[in-house]
């Protein structure tokens, strides 16, 4: 893995419970060394951290980690 690979990167990551949607089209990516703040109210910060833990998957879009990808 090169220094300009993401460490963590959602690609078009959407979420949703019921009706109610809580992560809509989310892209962005954290590259090696890098701070990356989340920090809104309901913005889904803990549903996009299930995710990126493991947790949940996302409905729509894909997430990588470290090079490994989890898709919904």
């Amino acid at each position: 893995m090169g220094p300009d690979t993401a460490m963590i990167s959602f690609s078009h990551v959407s979420m949703w419970f019921g009706e109610r949607k809580i992560l809509d089209n989310v892209s962005f990516k954290v590259m090696r060394g890098q701070t990356f703040v989340f920090w809104t109210k309901r913005c889904g910060k803990s549903v996009a951290l299930r995710i990126l833990m493991g947790f949940l998957k996302p409905q729509v879009g894909s997430i990588r980690v470290e090079a490994r990808r989890s898709t919904g």
